[in-house]
């Protein structure tokens, strides 16, 4: 889970590094969430190093990949059913829905009220697993908080947000509660009702209204690449540290 990466982060922090330090930190995507638990959990200690910390197109209010992987929607689902005549796409299914950090990335209500219906597993049908979806719920609402976002040093602080990319933007719960009832499903049929067609806001993974913190202060610039392309410019990364 998200929360244990944060804690490993947190130790190997105070192991390795003293006070006054420049100690930077680059959150890739779903790193986004992990340095923002860091943050809530342990405000303090963050501030007593020097250093920035780059949020590259990471995911700060969810993602909706975490919807699509929960629903069987992901690329990756397909092709493995395809190439493993052995198993069956529910079976890789219902292997995805055993980690933590899948149901962490889901959406934040705080952005869309009707997306608190994600956390309730009549959403996602059989075969969803219901504490990894409470405890998702209480992931999301402890980074939700106003006061989680007091931890950040905004002057040391850089957000890389990705636009320019077809993106999924949208959900419509409804339908996808529908088709997850069904007894027989075509999962690729029910991406565009679902989803509706893709936009240029957007890194082709993370929205930008999933990613953009301004509104907390968090300077931000804008940047036309896919996320994958963010992490692999080393001139970008030397820019903003």
């Amino acid at each position: 889970s998200f929360r244990a990466i944060a804690d490993d982060l947190q130790a190997y922090l105070s192991k390795n590094f003293m006070p006054g330090e420049a100690v930077h930190l680059v959150a890739h995507a779903a790193g986004g969430l992990v340095v923002r638990h860091l943050l809530q959990k342990h405000p303090d200690h963050w501030k007593t190093f020097e250093g920035k910390l780059l949020l590259l197109g990471s995911s700060n209010y969810g993602s909706l990949l975490g919807v699509q992987a929960l629903a069987g929607h992901l690329d990756l689902t397909g092709w493995v059913d395809l190439l493993d005549a052995g198993h069956r796409k529910v079976d890789f299914l219902s292997v995805i829905r055993s980690f933590p950090s899948i149901y962490e990335m889901l959406p934040s209500p705080k952005l869309n009220p009707e997306w608190i219906e994600l956390f309730e597993p009549a959403t996602f049908g059989p075969g969803i697993n219901e504490k990894l979806l409470t405890n998702a719920r209480k992931f999301r609402n402890l980074l939700d908080r106003e006061e989680s976002f007091e931890s950040f040093v905004s002057e040391r602080t850089i957000s890389i947000i990705g636009v320019g990319r077809p993106t999924f933007c949208n959900i419509d719960v409804n339908v996808l509660r529908e088709c997850s009832a069904r007894q027989s499903r075509k999962y690729s049929d029910e991406i565009d009702r679902i989803y509706g067609e893709p936009t240029d806001r957007g890194d082709g993974s993370v929205p930008l209204q999933l990613a953009d913190m301004r509104n907390k202060g968090i300077p931000t610039r804008f940047l036309d690449a896919r996320k994958h392309d963010m992490l692999a410019s080393q001139p970008i990364l030397q820019a903003m540290l």
